[in-house]
């Protein structure tokens, strides 16, 4: 939202008509929702009737979703604000705003899945880039607004349901736009495991990738953010684990197109695990009995995509040579060769506070004002005793074909050095101070250690240049069995006159016979060349046999010596 709207800043919307709250008030001091019985509220008005012309009216509704604190700054100041969803018992839905002094007076006591009585209030046009309720308006809530819990679930007759879906089939969704929000049902069947990623403001995320396919016979994969990745990640993890696949409805979710379609959960989303007040949840499981969970789902998240972005196997030459993430951001991997790490400026000191529900991990500054102590963060306004260092580590990786720089953040870097950031800075510091070069012995040992990393590779604008960004996203240790099917198939490929370093889209699936024992998927193993180096490089081509493959990998006479070459 950026900032509660100013007065009369949507036209129609009345002010606050109620005064300064009376000693017979019988709700007592609005410090937060009572329970109440219905008797003291004759007229309850439906969701979808409100509108701008009415001064007085109570709603009574279910909180569907409740957001988490979230802080602003603009020219007016800084500020904060909390929202949540309601749901009445004729399916009407808004969303309302709690802002500064309201939002510390009914944050702890708005709790989602109960049922308040809601008055006193005032309607705003929504904005539409932040709320996607149905409803036109939005509720703000103001000084003397009431909030009361009652343990009646029913309203107008109607048992208030936990929420309202509005279900669009997956095969639908290959035609929505990018950004578009909407509700889905399927099955889920698979997940994967959770994994931290850094974002591009340095903080700090969780997210879990899973497929879920319905009727339609199409998949798509939906990335859960966050909270959704432990409730109800764990969940469903613990589910697919014990050989059952739920049935998950999705309210609320976000339409991406980065590898095909996809979809991703957002601060408001919704997800319930096999719904029983939804007739679709019946419908679907008789088709995944009957068929469905032997059906080839049409899948519209492409590998390269969604959780399977990591599957396009490159050297350091393509990275640069190709372009790489220069048009949309791109998942690599590769066999890299760690041959250099710069020792200065590998860390920064990080803010230890919570924003927004999380760790800030903005930088820090030591104060230098008369009298004060500690660390200060421009984003929380707030200073910390002592900083928590966070790796940006550079380094320099190469490999047959040519060398790259990329940068490991503090999710990474720790399996390259073997310390967290602030040991590193303890061990610089120690060297410092007492002129014992235990920092520069350990900075030694990084160098010429090889992994197996999955890169981010993106286009960035530097003083009016675009460059090519490189992240390590992941480090994992060389598996050689995986490494040495890969090298076998990448020789299979040469042979064939096809690319070693295929891209995911036009891999194809060739058969090695030999000692490789047949390989059925192109580029599905993790590994690269380096296999080359476990087995003896011509010990992997005697395996193929004769001087045919020898040239096939070398080239002519004149071209032996270029073996990267030859593999592009």
């Amino acid at each position: 939202y950026g900032a509660p709207p100013q007065n009369n800043a949507y036209g129609a919307p009345p002010q606050n008509v109620y005064g300064a709250p009376n000693s017979s008030n019988p709700y007592g001091n609005n410090n937060g929702p009572v329970a109440r019985n219905d008797s003291h509220h004759a007229n309850i008005l439906p969701i979808n009737a409100l509108n701008s012309y009415q001064n007085r009216w109570t709603i009574k509704a279910r909180v569907t979703t409740k957001s988490s604190i979230r802080r602003y700054s603009n020219a007016r100041g800084e500020g904060k604000f909390f929202s949540f969803d309601l749901l009445d018992g004729m399916d009407g839905e808004i969303r309302a705003v709690a802002w500064n002094d309201q939002c510390d007076r009914f944050y702890d006591q708005v709790e989602q899945g109960r049922v308040y009585y809601i008055s006193k209030a005032s309607l705003r046009n929504k904005r539409g880039n932040f709320n996607q309720t149905r409803h036109q308006f939005e509720i703000h809530l103001e000084t003397n607004s009431v909030i009361e819990q009652t343990t009646d679930e029913f309203d107008h007759g109607v048992k208030i349901k936990s929420a309202s879906f509005n279900f669009q089939t997956i095969s639908s969704l290959e035609d929505a736009p990018r950004g578009a929000v909407v509700d889905v049902i399927g099955v889920v069947e698979s997940i994967d495991e959770l994994r931290p990623i850094t974002r591009k403001d340095g903080s700090e995320a969780s997210k879990r990738d899973l497929r879920i396919k319905d009727a339609s016979n199409c998949s798509i994969n939906l990335t859960l953010w966050d909270k959704y990745c432990t409730d109800p990640g764990e969940h469903i993890n613990a589910e697919i684990t014990a050989g059952r696949h739920p049935i998950l409805a999705c309210k609320g979710v976000r339409v991406g197109d980065f590898g095909g379609k996809n979809i991703g959960t957002t601060a408001a989303t919704q997800l319930v695990i096999e719904p029983s007040d939804c007739q679709e949840t019946a419908t679907l499981r008789d088709w995944y009995t009957e068929k469905g969970q032997t059906m080839q789902a049409q899948a519209l998240s492409h590998q390269g995509g969604g959780g399977k972005r990591s599957d396009w196997r490159v050297n350091m030459s393509q990275i640069r040579a190709e372009g790489i993430g220069m048009a949309e951001p791109a998942w690599v991997q590769a066999l890299v060769n760690v041959s250099y790490v710069t020792p200065d400026r590998f860390s920064y000191p990080a803010c230890k506070l919570e924003y927004n529900g999380r760790p800030c991990n903005k930088k820090v500054t030591l104060s230098d004002e008369p009298g004060a102590q500690g660390w200060f963060c421009e984003r929380c306004n707030a200073t910390n005793e002592s900083p928590e260092h966070r790796y940006i580590l550079n380094i320099r990786g190469m490999d047959h074909c040519g060398e790259t720089w990329m940068t490991a953040f503090d999710e990474a870097a720790p399996s390259i050095t073997g310390l967290a950031a602030g040991e590193l800075v303890q061990l610089k510091e120690e060297e410092e101070r007492t002129e014992n070069p235990v920092f520069s012995r350990k900075c030694k040992q990084f160098p010429w250690q090889t992994f197996v990393l999955t890169l981010k590779c993106t286009q960035e604008r530097y003083q009016d240049e675009e460059k090519l960004r490189v992240n390590i996203m992941r480090v994992a240790p060389i598996d050689f069995k995986a490494e040495t099917r890969w090298t076998l198939d990448a020789l299979a490929r040469i042979e064939a006159g096809q690319p070693a370093y295929p891209k995911p889209q036009t891999a194809p699936a060739i058969g090695v016979g030999g000692v490789g024992g047949g390989v059925k998927h192109a580029y599905g193993a993790a590994g690269g060349i380096g296999a080359m180096g476990a087995m003896g490089a011509m010990g992997a081509m005697g395996a193929m046999g004769g001087q045919q493959t020898i040239q096939a990998v070398y080239g002519n006479q004149a071209n032996q010596n270029n073996f990267g070459q030859a593999f592009l």
